[in-house]
């Protein structure tokens, strides 16, 4: 994993009203998975007064939230929001990318809001790894 920020902020409304919270800091971190080069830009909304005091790993970029939540045994569920293709390009992916958006819920609220730019190079290399003739 490979930062680009994390910081508490005060939570843009429309983040908020889908994290179903008012007037509320929350972390926010935006992160590159890579490989040899980017191949998945995530960018998270916590509600931190949501957090346990245990999970308060989960403000820090350089781990990863899946690797977290799967030590603490926290139970989650995704709440799936949405899927694009953009053919706008992300300064950190190139040209061409999937995004999906979701929640992660626990307790019944939505704890963290996540939306994953997927390169669509991932896709074409893997087709173009795994061609068969």
């Amino acid at each position: 994993i490979k930062a680009i920020k994390t910081e508490k902020i005060s939570c843009p409304k429309s983040i908020a009203e889908i994290l179903e919270i008012d007037n509320q800091k929350v972390n926010f971190r935006d992160v590159l998975l890579v490989s040899d080069k980017p191949l998945v830009r995530a960018i998270s909304y916590t509600v931190i007064s949501r957090l346990k005091a245990d999970m308060r790993d989960i403000l820090y970029a350089n781990i990863p939230i899946g690797k977290i939540f799967s030590e603490k045994g926290l139970e989650l569920r995704r709440e799936i929001l949405g899927y694009s293709l953009s053919d706008t390009p992300d300064p950190y992916l190139g040209d061409r990318f999937v995004m999906r958006r979701y929640n992660l819920v626990t307790g019944g609220l939505p704890l963290m809001h996540i939306q994953e730019k997927i390169s669509c190079k991932i896709g074409e290399q893997y087709a173009e790894q795994h061609q068969s003739y």
